[in-house]
């Protein structure tokens, strides 16, 4: 799963929501191993 955000602080924000680690256990839970989390800045070149 990848979830883009617009800024680094409303990443942080959603970090602390009850609501995200509900999802994160609900996937967790069905998953057959530990999710693995990378911080991708995504850069674009036109």
């Amino acid at each position: 799963m990848i979830v883009e955000f617009p800024s680094v602080e409303s990443a942080a924000i959603s970090n602390d929501l009850l609501v995200t680690g509900e999802i994160t256990a609900s996937i967790a839970s069905i998953a057959l191993e530990p999710p693995t989390l990378r911080n991708l800045d995504v850069v674009r070149k036109d």
